[in-house]
């Protein structure tokens, strides 16, 4: 029996500061898909992005719980969320080039 893979939340920061949140079971493959330009057009529209934010989650619907509380959020309390966790919850400060946009039209996708 394989082991689940652990789910992860994130949120990036993208080139004109708009901040995009999204989740994953394989966060480094996913960093290294939004680096190869093979996410949506939301991120890819808005390069270059940067890993801000990971939190790890119990399971898939935790994870989407999570993200969709997190996207209900202002920018300034998306930014304090990242200040309050520290430097073990943040990115190590990756680039990556395209990711997935956010589900419908969220704060996320509008800069705030």
């Amino acid at each position: 029996m394989a082991a689940a893979k652990q789910w992860w939340v994130y949120v990036l920061e993208c080139g004109d500061r708009s901040l995009y949140t999204g989740i994953t079971n394989d966060l480094e493959q996913r960093l290294e898909r939004h680096q190869q330009g093979k996410g949506a057009a939301y991120t890819r529209s808005h390069l270059p992005v940067r890993l801000i934010y990971r939190e790890k989650a119990r399971g898939k619907g935790a994870a989407l719980s999570r993200e969709a509380a997190i996207k209900k959020l202002s920018r300034s309390e998306k930014l304090a969320l990242v200040s309050a966790r520290g430097p073990a919850s943040r990115g190590r400060g990756s680039r990556a080039r395209a990711g997935r946009p956010c589900r419908a039209a969220s704060r996320s996708a509008r800069g705030t």
